[in-house]
């Protein structure tokens, strides 16, 4: 918990336009602790928190789902962008 308290998302200007910047320690501390929970539910011990890890290793998850998206969605813009906005003849 105490890592998801402090995790921002930094952005960088791209013409005009705020683009997600480096993710590498997002991604590392999802795929880590995610590791982590699977290994804490496979322990029999898990019994007392199960709903707590399986409720992280669903909010794992779905950060996990939406920076994949968010990144493909991102990289399909600054791809297309200056086709669509910079050509003047597409434009028109």
């Amino acid at each position: 918990m105490k890592t998801w308290e402090t995790q921002v998302f930094e952005f960088k200007p791209y013409k005009e336009v705020p683009l997600l910047g480096a993710m590498d320690e997002i991604i590392e501390n999802v795929e880590t602790q995610s590791m982590e929970l699977m290994g804490m539910m496979s322990s029999k011990d898990v019994e007392e928190f199960k709903e707590k890890v399986m409720y992280w290793q669903k909010n794992l998850k779905t950060v996990d789902q939406v920076i994949a998206i968010w990144m493909d969605v991102q990289r399909n813009w600054q791809r297309l962008q200056p086709i669509f906005c910079d050509s003047d003849d597409i434009r028109a």
